[in-house]
């Protein structure tokens, strides 16, 4: 059976992000984000959490696409784009702590791979912390594969995780 949250979160709308949409982007960003402030560099954390101006960046960079509930406030959001002619790359994964455990992520990593799928990639790839150890877990259970490779994200280890599409 679900719990409430949960309930709630099958119901919650994806859609395309809007520009207007950027102040409500960084505050989910941050919001998911915030109680790892102290383990990421001041650059690293503020790189991932945005302010409304860099979400409107990453909007022209990126499909960027977002959770809403009835209230039309945004409870998720995700981004990918194309890095190579068949890989595309996620960034900006997150659920607001109170809607986190109710599926909604799974929601949104369902939207973004088929994306991603419908643009002839066949590889989707991301990096995450070694402190999101939560993020690690629910992306190996989806099927993500750790490669070994680690890029500097700010002065800190960003560990690359890849699935085959199919």
């Amino acid at each position: 059976m679900l719990d409430c949250i949960g309930a709630k979160d099958l119901n919650a709308l994806l859609r395309l992000a809007r520009e207007e949409d950027a102040p409500g982007i960084a505050a989910c960003l941050t919001a998911a984000f915030n109680r790892y402030r102290a383990l990421y560099t001041p650059s690293g954390f503020t790189d991932t959490t945005l302010n409304p101006d860099t979400a409107i960046r990453r909007l022209t960079e990126m499909n960027v696409y977002v959770a809403v509930n009835k209230e039309d406030q945004i409870i998720g959001t995700v981004s990918w784009l194309r890095i190579k002619p068949e890989e595309g790359h996620l960034r900006g994964m997150a659920v607001s702590p109170e809607h986190q455990g109710g599926g909604l992520a799974d929601r949104l990593l369902d939207r973004v791979e088929t994306d991603i799928r419908e643009a002839g990639c066949r590889i989707v790839s991301l990096h995450t912390m070694d402190f999101l150890k939560r993020s690690m877990r629910f992306y190996e259970k989806r099927g993500y594969q750790r490669t070994g490779k680690t890029t500097d994200f700010f002065g800190q280890p960003a560990h690359e995780f890849i699935k085959n599409l199919k």
